[in-house]
């Protein structure tokens, strides 16, 4: 049942499983398409003349099987869907919501051999690519549509918003895809991409220190508040600019690196919680955020700055490390 702004309800007691045949000449699979005048009956599947999926190869079978597409993730013409937010309107139980981040994509894309893992992950990875141009709006972003209760409520911002470390992993993604199948379409929904974020940039950034800048997690319309900082955003938007620079030697996105480099150069201390543990965000305030860090994510957003710092400087950055460390500490001590 479709409640707005990508949002659907699955309804299971409408579900009818499909039927598979095999014969002599092939393979039939009958379906019932359930629907009426306020729903909508939505099957994916793949077909294919050469092995989907290389089951004799474990690493495969297993990744195909985290990708979890037809169990807590779905599949739609427009891209994946994701379990939706109990704070998230619309919402209703058992519902999904199109997540721009593309992270199945980004997952599919060191099995892109079909030799070695078969076809599945280059059909995947290629029908969310083009998923994401069409998804891609006028200025050049992709839109998380469904409205944050939390962001709503602290920040004023509604349906449509744009998160950047959503952003941040498509882009990734769409990046790496046209290294690995060069496309114009994808070429081109990037060079917007880019336009848009030094827009963004120029236009939300902060600066904090001789030369740092601060850019919000979140932007909504003209009438939202600044939001916060997160320290895995920032660093999210920092590696896309470094690595798009290593592929195309763009001066213009290595500065823009740069200056959010130097923003968290600038703020180092401000991160560190007395336990080694790091703060999840800072407020335009520089005050920290009542939210726990992720247990690992950020720091391995670190570490991929480091090698493209490492790539890029011919070292990496002693301030990152500092944070590294830090963070690796209070893992430790977790244990």
């Amino acid at each position: 049942a479709p409640l707005g702004y990508t949002v659907y309800k699955q309804i299971r007691e409408k579900e009818q499983p499909i039927k598979h045949a095999q014969a002599a000449n092939g393979h039939t699979f009958s379906l019932v398409l359930n629907a009426d005048a306020k729903t909508e009956a939505v099957t994916w599947g793949m077909l294919g003349n050469q092995p989907l999926i290389r089951w004799d190869n474990e690493q495969a079978a297993a990744k195909a099987a985290l990708l979890e597409l037809d169990k807590d993730k779905k599949l739609r013409e427009d891209g994946a869907y994701y379990p939706n937010e109990s704070t998230y309107r619309p919402y209703a139980p058992g519902s999904f919501y199109r997540n721009p981040a593309n992270g199945d994509g980004l997952h599919a894309l060191s099995f892109l051999s079909t030799e070695e893992n078969g076809a599945f992950f280059v059909n995947l990875a290629t029908h969310l690519a083009y998923a994401a141009v069409k998804n891609q709006n006028k200025e050049g972003y992709w839109e998380t549509q469904p409205r944050s209760e939390w962001l709503n409520k602290e920040y004023k911002i509604g349906y449509k918003y744009m998160d950047n470390r959503r952003n941040a992993d498509n882009a990734t993604f769409l990046l790496r895809f046209t290294q690995a199948m060069p496309d114009a379409a994808v070429q081109h929904a990037l060079r917007k991409w880019n336009a848009y974020l030094t827009r963004y940039i120029a236009m939300h950034g902060m600066k904090i220190g001789k030369y740092g800048v601060f850019v919000p997690d979140y932007v909504g319309s003209a009438e939202t508040k600044r939001t916060h900082t997160s320290l895995n955003h920032l660093v999210a938007i920092m590696n896309y600019l470094y690595e798009a620079y290593l592929r195309d030697q763009d001066e213009e996105k290595r500065e823009l690196g740069n200056k959010l480099l130097a923003g968290i150069k600038a703020t180092q201390e401000l991160w560190v919680m007395p336990n080694h543990n790091l703060y999840y965000a800072l407020y335009p305030n520089f005050t920290p955020h009542p939210y726990p860090d992720y247990l690992d994510l950020t720091r391995n957003d670190l570490l991929l700055s480091q090698y493209f710092l490492t790539r890029i400087q011919g070292e990496p950055d002693p301030v990152l490390q500092y944070l590294i460390d830090n963070k690796n500490k209070w893992l430790d001590s977790q244990q």
